[in-house]
């Protein structure tokens, strides 16, 4: 078990009110705030409340390392510990987590394709890659603008961009790819179990499914409550579209609008969800980390890894190797 002192302030603290990772067990022990007005105070984090400490009480605590929850200030504050005598070592980044979150380096020198990108959780997997292409359902979309024919998913890496929706990638062949992502996607599709069996479709036997759904803690769906598994069977059974608008009511009657000021008045938030359709801003499906486990049994992944990080729910399986 990894022992990890938090170092931080804000927000960047509570972002690990939940924080999980199935192949490797981290342990919170402690936590230091920045601001040393906070000493004393408390944080609830993974249901455990815990006193903040000030920076120098930092060696007075048994930890294997410090995360510092800041991405910002990472490099001010790595100078400031090792200059109070912390190992470098045992400092690292939240973006040091995330990387290690997603197995970075078993993507090196694979071609895959995302659904819904680019996306910036993503980019130390772009580093690595030997490509990627992408899938939009339009090509004008509310969080990318206007795309344009190739699929830039970072800077200077260009790959192939498809128009279509996730749940039919027809125009993309069996087994073409070693690797299919999906951040922030998932949620807004009205039948995610059909989009995730055209994943497994477009993988190569032994392929990697990475996928990456909001955790509802850290957003506006913090009033609702999560999908079940089989309420995704039943949308799978019954072929739902992406016209479905079944769970209107429950979004306008518990989106919390204070998390979602983009959207506008309660009343503008109302046209732009019942025209769903037309630019699929819905987050149809709430998903926890057991559903999202259980849905990737069911589309027969093995080697599950789960994580609970920085606001999202991290999921990643392999496509079965024929025997």
């Amino acid at each position: 078990m990894k022992k990890v002192l938090l170092y931080g302030a804000g927000q960047g603290l509570l972002d690990f009110r939940k924080f999980h990772v199935s192949d490797e067990i981290y342990n919170i022990v402690g936590v230091c705030d920045a601001c040393e007005d906070k000493k004393g105070q408390e944080y609830v984090l993974n249901n455990m409340a815990y006193r903040v400490i000030s920076p120098n009480e930092i060696k007075s605590v048994d930890y294997d390392e410090i995360i510092v929850t800041s991405n910002k200030y990472y490099n001010e504050i790595e100078k400031t510990l090792i200059k109070s005598g912390i190992d470098k070592q045992r400092i690292v980044s939240k973006m040091t987590i995330a990387e290690r979150i997603l197995s970075v380096e078993v993507f090196r020198h694979l071609y895959g394709i995302e659904v819904g990108g680019p996306s910036a959780v993503f980019s130390s997997i772009y580093d690595v890659c030997n490509g990627c292409d992408g899938v939009n359902w339009n090509d004008d979309t509310i969080w990318t603008g206007r795309i344009e024919s190739d699929y830039m998913y970072a800077e200077k890496k260009i790959g192939v961009n498809y128009i279509c929706d996730a749940v039919d990638l027809s125009s993309i062949t069996d087994e073409k790819y070693d690797f299919y992502l999906s951040s922030n996607n998932l949620e807004h599709i009205a039948n995610p179990i059909k989009a995730l069996h055209e994943a497994v479709r477009v993988t190569n036997p032994g392929g990697i499914l990475e996928i990456v759904v909001p955790e509802k803690t850290y957003n506006f769906d913090h009033n609702r409550c999560n999908i079940t598994f089989e309420h995704l069977l039943s949308d799978e059974h019954n072929n739902t579209g992406e016209d479905d608008l079944t769970h209107l009511d429950e979004i306008l009657r518990m989106h919390d609008l204070e998390f979602d000021t983009a959207a506008g008045s309660r009343e503008e938030f109302e046209i732009r969800s019942k025209d769903n359709l037309h630019n699929r801003c819905l987050h149809q499906h709430v998903f926890s980390e057991q559903v999202m486990e259980q849905v990737f049994e069911y589309i027969e992944l093995v080697n599950i890894k789960t994580a609970i990080f920085g606001g999202n729910i991290y999921i990643s399986g392999k496509k079965n190797v024929p025997q």
